[in-house]
């Protein structure tokens, strides 16, 4: 077979076709790299607070001798340039869409925080409650944690959704726990069968403390008080098995809610939230994209403090109004680089409005007071900011005076997040329902008790909560 030639002037040609469409490429390269960096010289555009990440972005470091010397301004710099980059989240959500075209996916995880809880002790260690803490000397830090800016918004009526009673029920319930063992640790945060959840490691010390802590406030209060603890599981303890519990390395917050009960004092009345809630996890009780629960989740909880009171709870059909809220897309939405299993579909956020009044006053950390809804038309607002429709989000502090009850009646509920979907819940119980926020309040409650003639004093915190940093800013407030 006759050998094909090549002329040495179409080699020319081949030779300089390639040089040019590789210098094409590499200037075109340089070009998209132009384009971006002049975008991100744009300061006009960069953005001071992230919505979707709930946040604050950083801002442009001030020139120190310090900070040129030892390299930390340059750091900073990068930092800022990074966090405040123009469209920043739309870039964040368009890289998990292309991740999500890469096929089938099963257990995902984000996050580089692979570790394991201690272990918990299955018997009280040595039998006795934990130790009031001396505070006589104690100093603590106030933490700053970021805080959701309320978006203003007005009331207006709804048609009343249809919602079935909740009853006394003792049949089985359907029984929506997951269960499997082919999961991997690979982050805090993974999604499973389109719901995000957080990873539980159980502290030993963390859980110590705050017993102790829960001890300590009971020394505080007058005899006549009474004080309710509640720890609310999260959806990783009411949904996930322990057989997938252990295979992500995580902990039992079944068994880290009974190790801190035992280590309360008799006197404290430890109500038992994980029960109810775990017998209601077939139901929409957390949300998907966010770590809240729902207010059906708040609503167990609350059927469960009524049971400790020795009250009847209110029925879902007993609250005339309410609302709903659709297009939600929580904290692990923006934890997880805005998944698509969990944007394509958003949560929902029911609330049941108290029959006596939804009227409050909440003051701000500034000292600012406003005049609000227990439970806030929010239809209008960001998608990220729905669960703000209970109490006005979280404020220092929160005043709801109910007209239909005048027998004096008062309780003081001290919260995190996870409060502000239980707080309506009490309205109807009560004629004041005082609610402190302790991550921003910096009052004397000891003293506030008996000023207000306050009978019950509430505590409630979800399991991720339970840490000194957090428990010393709760015995802060009583001195």
């Amino acid at each position: 077979m006759a050998k094909r030639l090549i002329s040495p002037e179409y080699k020319r040609r081949i030779k300089k076709s390639r040089q040019f469409w590789s210098m094409i490429r590499v200037y075109g390269f340089y070009l998209v790299l132009i384009f971006f960096m002049v975008v991100g010289l744009l300061l006009w555009l960069r953005p001071k607070e992230s919505t979707l990440e709930k946040r604050t972005l950083a801002q442009f470091p001030s020139m120190t001798f310090g900070g040129l010397w030892n390299g930390s301004f340059f750091t900073d710099i990068a930092t800022w340039y990074t966090d405040t980059y123009p469209m920043r989240e739309k870039m964040l959500g368009g890289g998990s869409d292309i991740k999500n075209l890469y096929g089938l996916h099963g257990a995902e995880f984000y996050g580089d925080v692979g570790r394991t809880g201690d272990q918990i002790p299955v018997e009280d260690d040595d039998g006795e409650k934990a130790a009031i803490i001396d505070t006589s000397k104690k100093k603590t830090e106030v933490k700053t944690e970021e805080k959701t800016e309320n978006t203003s918004g007005s009331p207006v009526n709804t048609e009343t959704l249809t919602v079935q009673p909740v009853t006394e029920s003792t049949e089985a319930l359907p029984d929506g726990t997951k269960h499997g063992t082919d999961a991997e640790v690979a982050g805090d945060v993974f999604i499973l069968d389109g719901q995000a959840f957080s990873i539980y490691y159980f502290g030993k010390d963390n859980s110590q403390y705050y017993a102790s802590m829960v001890n300590t406030v009971r020394s505080k209060l007058p005899s006549n008080v009474q004080l309710y603890d509640i720890l609310a599981p999260t959806a990783w303890g009411a949904i996930l098995g322990r057989d997938m519990q252990e295979s992500l390395g995580g902990s039992s917050q079944e068994d880290a809610i009974k190790f801190v009960y035992g280590k309360i004092d008799d006197s404290v009345k430890c109500v038992p939230a994980y029960d109810n809630i775990v017998r209601h996890n077939a139901e929409y009780i957390y949300f998907r994209s966010d770590h809240h629960w729902t207010v059906m989740g708040a609503y167990y909880a609350y059927e469960a403090w009524c049971k400790s009171k020795g009250i009847e709870p209110h029925p879902t059909d007993y609250f005339t109004k309410k609302y709903e809220f659709d297009g939600f897309l929580g904290t692990f939405y923006a934890s997880s680089n805005q998944a698509p299993v969990l944007g394509n579909n958003p949560d929902t956020v029911l609330a049941f409005v108290p029959n006596g009044t939804n009227s409050e006053v909440f003051t701000q950390s500034d000292g600012q007071q406003l005049e609000w809804n227990v439970i806030r038309d929010v239809s209008d607002w960001a998608r990220t900011s729905k669960y703000n429709c209970f109490i006005g989000g979280d404020n220092p502090y929160t005043v709801i005076d109910n007209p239909a009850i005048t027998d004096g009646s008062a309780c003081i509920l001290i919260k995190e997040s996870y409060g502000n979907a239980f707080a309506p819940f009490l309205v109807d119980h009560y004629q004041h329902v005082y609610v402190i926020d302790y991550r921003y309040y910096d009052g004397n409650l000891t003293q506030f008790i008996k000023d207000k003639n306050v009978s019950d004093v509430i505590l409630l915190n979800n399991m991720e909560a339970l840490s000194v940093s957090r428990a010393d800013m709760i015995l802060s407030l009583f001195p």
